[in-house]
């Protein structure tokens, strides 16, 4: 029990210094493990954040963040159209 102790004083410091849109991430990041059911179905999903991109630190966390702002729909939209692109060729490659 002491070690749970220890853990949570820990976390509690590490997000006590978060933005509200921060901890509003981790929250959903955790929930996902905690609400996940076994038989879950699987789904296609992408997630990029500045360090899959950004590799040589060439723009700032503010600016990245106005980078996620201005494209996050085109994105989805993008991925959205893949999606559909790669179910289409499946099916079609199936059938």
């Amino acid at each position: 029990m002491a070690e749970i102790k220890t853990l949570e004083k820990e976390i509690s410091e590490k997000i006590s210094v978060l933005s509200q849109d921060e901890l509003i991430k981790v929250n959903e990041y955790v929930t996902s493990f905690i609400d996940k059911p076994t038989n879950m179905p699987k789904k296609l999903w992408q997630t990029l954040e500045k360090e899959h991109l950004d590799l040589d630190e060439a723009i700032s966390q503010d600016e990245w963040d106005e980078f996620v702002d201005i494209n996050q729909s085109e994105f989805a939209e993008e991925c959205s159209r893949q999606g559909q692109i790669l179910f289409t060729r499946f099916i079609n490659n199936t059938k």
